[in-house]
């Protein structure tokens, strides 16, 4: 019933929207804060994948053009001994929760030559995966561990006669060098790339065997290896062509040209390889050839475009291997496929269907069948697929059908029969069943058994889904949180792994009303903002006034204050607020500066201060600003904090004059803290890496405890930033963590990350220097509950104890004098001081040694 309660819903929004179902090459552009999804998926505008990818990048970059490797690697050496050290001294391990039934972006699949059930999967921001089962099944999906900082994977090769031998090419990258550093500018950086890794034990272990951990940013796009002579192995990168002759101890570049995008050996000729080289219009962009080996390489000429703007990718047929196939776009719009009979000497253009419409730097691809050579498909934001040789296309699968099933079940059906995920980076036929081929998508993995009649999801334990900023949890069930997914909507969840979608789009930023999880607020690119008032059930749109995608982040912020839930801000280049739950809205008296806003914070405690971070361009730099009054006037208290991207901000909740920064960047500290409200700053960086800082987080028991996210992992403070140490055992090598969040119910820290979905941890005790609470059986009752002016706390201890029963509001602040007592064995009871409590919810936390409990308390006096 909730699932025909939200498809009925999302119906009825879309006709009040006017959103069209398929969408039109004749539309203008339209803006994102006017569209729920299905929408947006407008080919008159630029890509969200592409701001999406500006964001990530500028944010990491600047000031800075490029991203320069060396500190990412150095910092991930540091981070490997903080972790080993954090590891001996902690026995808190994180633990997934998932999304296990929501597949994130892949951009690679490779099946096992000679075992069909091994499947390889390159994701492009949670590393490698390998399935036994051929992706099928609940738990398809295992993550492989490498022992490097690798996050995108976009190559994977296997030595056709040595399966054991096998490299990865890491980094996600679709243009080459310098990037702007506006916010509307794309920068076409998706992960980090430290080159290519090799193993000769099936994956168990790796090494380098291209090394760009110290140099600027570089990407391996595709990846060959000679099936006749395995020591002979190509790769495509973003620096033109490379090749090994000894297995990978040493490469060569063999053609300088650009951006190869895509490279195919003839099925029986190993002296015959075609490439795609150039994006984004790189000089020399074309479809190049190779008579010897790949020694040298020839532009082909004959037939083809004399200029494009997009990518090229490539396919040839061992049902006929004279037929190679191309699939060429300019960035914003596809041109059509392109045939040669020829071995690639000569081109003709068979077909000018737009099927990668806008994605045409980004994803599209083309395959034909090994069995078929008539079998032909043409991917972009959808499928398409022809029976005779490419010659005419038909649509087959359809995107937006995603909302026929809002909550999959894990490694089960994903949509209807007909949703293929959108944005498809790769086809990929089976060796051996003439009738099943596989697509790598923006959501993961699908599969068709039937020859693209009819499709299924395969994203099984596949926790690879990119979180923004930021996760929100309920004060009072543990099992209900809401964050936001590049590309797959916002989800919820509900205490299980599978977790259900949301709103649409790309998922942003997210809040729970602290004294009442009926109500939650969601949220699309852009700032379109939706609220529910059943629990995540349905959602409703708000009247947020509008703005286009020039002058709001593409995650752009909204915060709610704890304190009085009904307050909310919100901002692009402007400020609004809104005093009754977002119903309404009002523009503040005063713009800040003519900047997009990136993070906004509202003083839990006080609602009328106000911080918010401001993305630097245009010749202004990074600037933090401070409001008193709900945010009609506006101070710049950047004072001497270092010209980075500030992405996170946080206040002290007991004391409001104390405020927390998070830097991205490189080359600086990465956390900083005032104690007189923004007059000056401190640095708190001792033991942290110079890498970006995404998310700080105090311990509403304790703010001398800070824990922070940063693009390695996670890192915790026990006197209030004076030192730091890893708090990452169990999570990956690397792990870009995007948000700390606290959910008090379980007392529990949640890390949502960007590639490998959601964890969760003990919270240390807010005693610093004592463990965390091991024991979760201890169960305390509280009679009556709800309470009218008095209450007990009823408990039994198996031995002698020292303890400490605190009550605190749903934020996590203390609200009476904590209860310190030495206690014996056996039952006891404790009068709590509920005459002092003003009606509301109250957590009633109760530690003796290494029991603990939190119990919620309702208070109606």
């Amino acid at each position: 019933m909730p699932q025909l309660y939200r498809y009925l819903s999302l119906v009825i929004l879309l006709l009040l929207l006017g959103v069209a179902f398929w969408p039109s090459r004749e539309e203008g552009p339209r803006t994102y804060y006017e569209i729920v999804q299905p929408g947006p998926r407008d080919p008159g505008k630029m890509s969200g994948a592409s701001h999406a990818m500006d964001l990530w990048w500028n944010s990491r970059a600047y000031p800075n053009d490029v991203i320069d490797m060396q500190a990412l690697s150095a910092a991930h050496q540091e981070h490997k001994l903080n972790a080993t050290a954090g590891n001996k001294t902690s026995s808190n391990a994180w633990e997934a929760i998932g999304p296990h039934n929501v597949g994130g972006r892949t951009l690679r699949i490779l099946f096992n030559p000679q075992n069909e059930n091994t499947l390889w999967l390159g994701s492009a921001g949670g590393g490698l995966w390998v399935s036994h089962t051929a992706g099928v099944g609940a738990d398809a999906w295992q993550r492989v561990s490498t022992g490097f900082p690798v996050l995108g994977v976009a190559a994977i090769a296997i030595n056709p006669l040595d399966t054991n031998e096998m490299y990865i090419g890491t980094g996600e990258v679709y243009n080459y060098q310098k990037v702007g550093n506006r916010v509307a500018i794309r920068t076409t950086r998706g992960s980090y790339g430290i080159g290519i890794l090799k193993s000769t034990d099936g994956g168990v272990t790796w090494n380098k065997s291209l090394d760009w951990g110290y140099s600027e940013l570089k990407g391996v796009q595709d990846m060959l290896i000679n099936p006749q002579n395995p020591n002979t192995v190509f790769a495509a990168t973003s620096e033109g062509i490379y090749r090994s002759l000894d297995a990978g101890a040493t490469w060569n570049v063999v053609e300088t040209m650009l951006m190869a995008t895509d490279l195919e050996y003839h099925p029986t000729d190993t002296n015959v390889l075609v490439a795609a080289l150039g994006n984004f219009a790189t000089f020399g962009h074309g479809i190049y050839r190779s008579l010897d080996g790949g020694a040298t390489w020839n532009k082909s000429l004959s037939g083809l475009p004399t200029s494009y703007t997009g990518k090229a990718t490539l396919s040839v047929t061992a049902d006929a291997p004279y037929l190679w196939y191309a699939s060429i776009a300019d960035s914003l719009a596809g041109i059509g496929l392109y045939r040669s009979t020829n071995n690639g000497a000569s081109w003709a253009q068979i077909n000018n269907t737009d099927y990668a419409l806008y994605q045409g730097w980004y994803s599209h691809d083309v395959g034909v069948s090994p069995f078929d050579r008539d079998w032909v498909m043409c991917v972009g934001v959808d499928a398409w697929k022809s029976a005779d040789g490419g010659a005419s296309l038909g649509r087959v699968s359809f995107w937006f059908n995603w909302f026929l099933n809002f909550a999959p079940t894990i490694g089960g059906q994903e949509g209807s029969a007909d949703y293929v995920h959108a944005d498809i980076h790769e086809i990929v036929y089976h060796p051996s069943n003439p009738n099943t081929v596989y697509f790598a998508t923006d959501g993961g993995v699908f599969r068709s058994q039937d020859q693209a009649t009819t499709f299924t999801g395969h994203n099984g334990r596949l926790q690879t889904t990119q979180f923004y900023a930021n996760l929100s949890n309920s004060t009072q069930d543990s099992n209900l949180a809401i964050g936001g997914l590049q590309d797959n909507s916002t989800v919820v969840y509900d205490g299980t792994k599978a977790w259900y979608k949301v709103i649409g789009g790309d998922g942003c930023h997210t809040e729970i009303n602290p004294q009442d999880d009926n109500v939650i607020y969601g949220s699309a690119q852009y700032l379109y903002l939706a609220k529910s008032t059943n629990r995540g059930v349905s959602f409703d749109p708000l009247n947020l006034p509008p703005g286009g995608s020039f002058n709001t982040a593409f995650v752009s912020p909204y915060s709610m204050c704890d304190a009085f839930p009904e307050l909310l801000v919100a901002a692009r280049d402007e400020v609004y607020t809104s005093t009754n739950g977002g119903n309404t809205w009002n523009l503040a008296a005063s713009t800040i500066n003519s900047r997009p806003v990136l993070k906004i914070e509202i003083d839990p405690t006080n609602c009328t201060t106000i911080w918010a971070s401001m993305v630097p361009g245009n010749g202004i730099r990074s600037q933090l600003y401070r409001s008193t009054d709900f945010g009609n006037s506006w101070v710049d208290v950047t004072g001497t904090l270092p010209d980075r991207y500030y992405h996170d901000i946080a206040v002290n909740l007991q004391d409001a004059n104390q405020a927390y920064v998070a830097l991205g960047g490189f080359g600086t500290d990465h956390a900083f803290t005032t104690t007189d409200a923004g007059a000056t700053w401190n640095s708190i960086s001792n033991g942290l890496p110079d890498v970006p800082a995404n998310n700080i987080l105090p311990d509403p028991q304790n703010p001398s405890i800070l824990y922070l996210a940063n693009d390695l992992g996670v890192y915790v403070s026990t006197d209030a930033g004076a030192n730091w140490t890893s708090y990452s055992t169990d999570l990956p090598e690397a792990v870009i963590g995007m948000d700390l969040s606290y959910s008090p119910a379980n007392r529990k820290l949640r890390l949502a990350t960007h590639g490998n979905g959601v964890f969760e941890v003990d919270m240390l005790s807010p005693i610093v220097g004592i463990a965390p609470p091991v024991d979760r059986e201890f169960v305390a009752a509280l009679m009556p509950n709800p309470a009218v002016d008095q209450s007990r706390l009823r408990f039994e201890l198996p031995e002698a104890a020292s303890g400490r029963i605190e009550v605190r509001a749903i934020d996590g602040r203390a609200v009476v004098a904590p209860l310190d007592m030495d206690l014996g064995s056996g039952v006891h009871e404790i009068a709590l001081p509920v005459n002092e409590l003003a009606a509301g919810t109250y957590l009633v936390n109760v530690t003796f040694g290494e029991l603990h409990t939190v119990e919620r308390l309702l208070v109606t006096n």
